[in-house]
């Protein structure tokens, strides 16, 4: 029979995971928000003017070197921020007077 040792969880594998995901997860919003933060320094210094389309989330991510749903994500701050406004099928616009 095994006996577990004194000082040892039974466990230790999944709390590993378990912080290593909670880390990795940090992580990508913290990429999100400094290429939104980015993006939103272009749009108020006049380098993507009002009604500008901004690029694709692919060419976002390829431009930033990030996956595609990080991309995602920092288009969602950008909306969130009130600087951006999508039309489906056409794409994602700076809007008219960012605040």
């Amino acid at each position: 029979m095994r006996t577990e040792h004194p000082l040892r969880s039974p466990r230790p594998f999944t709390r590993i995971v378990r912080v290593t995901a909670e880390r990795h997860i940090r992580l990508i919003f913290q990429q999100a928000r400094e290429k939104a933060d980015d993006i939103e320094q272009k749009i108020r210094s006049g380098e993507y003017p009002p009604g500008y389309q901004l690029p694709s989330i692919t060419e976002l991510g390829s431009i930033y070197n990030i996956a595609r749903s990080t991309a995602y994500r920092a288009i969602k701050e950008l909306h969130e921020r009130n600087l951006v406004y999508g039309q489906q099928g056409q794409g994602v616009f700076v809007n008219e007077q960012p605040e």
